[in-house]
């Protein structure tokens, strides 16, 4: 076994181009779908986008977001560009917790979703490393230092067609050792520890979970409810649906934790 996440992403496009991966709810619980080569251009053109705005192989950049497509994206696009995504859950919600994560692990940016930015930006002061912020979905103010998903997506696009070589040779020193992730531990009894968990680590963790399972047919669609922060969310939910062509769909998002978890059953 000698693959890397982004290679693992090669594959399915390779076998299942035209498939839908990812399906979100953007209006209501009316869902639309991305194919997997939908997915992977776009991770391409954000991890592009992230060199653009000066990410380099081995920055870390923090993910807190509610599950949706450019999670997705933006995690596979921080992986292509060399760097190591640092997923947070939406539960945390102190200064405390937050910034200790972000600050022991050296995050120089920030990925988050509307509802998570509006809890972020009061704490930005308590962020020591961080420079950039990006939001994933559409906001019509701007503070300083953020930046719009899309708007990182037109950056990258830029940089593909002047010089697409600088991405391949970003990918290329990817190995399946590189670190991929940073995992916190709750911390509910110290400070959180971080695990640090290589391309290889979840390739080996989907491959033997597909096997256990006797494959998963690409027909399939879940609907993850697990947190998408987890390893085994990643695994059982990201990972293991990908290597075999299947679909993975976000419950539709609402104004508040009450107004989702009504949502899950139209989801269904």
């Amino acid at each position: 076994m000698s693959k890397t996440i982004i290679s693992f992403l090669n594959e399915a496009v390779e076998k299942y181009s035209e498939r839908p991966f990812l399906y979100e709810a953007r209006t209501g619980t009316d869902y639309t779908s991305l194919s997997y080569k939908e997915v992977q251009d776009k991770a391409r053109q954000f991890a592009a986008g992230l060199m653009a705005l000066g990410i380099e192989a081995g920055d870390r950049v923090a993910l807190i977001s509610e599950g949706k497509n450019n999670w997705v994206i933006g995690e596979l696009g921080v992986l292509h560009a060399g760097a190591v995504c640092v997923p947070l859950s939406v539960k945390l919600e102190t200064e405390q917790d937050i910034s200790f994560r972000v600050n022991h692990s050296e995050c120089c940016a920030i990925m988050a979703s509307d509802q998570q930015i509006a809890k972020i930006r009061p704490m930005k002061g308590a962020f020591s490393t961080v420079r950039q912020y990006i939001l994933l979905d559409p906001e019509e103010t701007l503070q300083e230092n953020e930046t719009l998903f899309n708007s990182i997506i037109e950056q990258g696009k830029k940089l593909l067609a002047n010089n697409p070589s600088a991405l391949e040779e970003r990918i290329k020193a990817v190995t399946p050792d590189s670190l991929a992730n940073i995992s916190y531990t709750s911390g509910t009894t110290a400070n959180p520890k971080g695990i640090m968990l290589s391309h290889g680590n979840y390739v080996c963790n989907s491959e033997q979970a597909v096997e256990h399972l006797n494959g998963i047919p690409s027909h399939f669609r879940q609907l993850l409810i697990l947190p998408w922060d987890h390893s085994f969310g990643h695994t059982a939910g990201i990972y293991s649906f990908m290597k075999c062509g299947a679909s993975l769909a976000s419950v539709a998002m609402g104004k508040s934790p009450m107004e989702v978890l009504r949502n899950v059953p139209k989801s269904l």
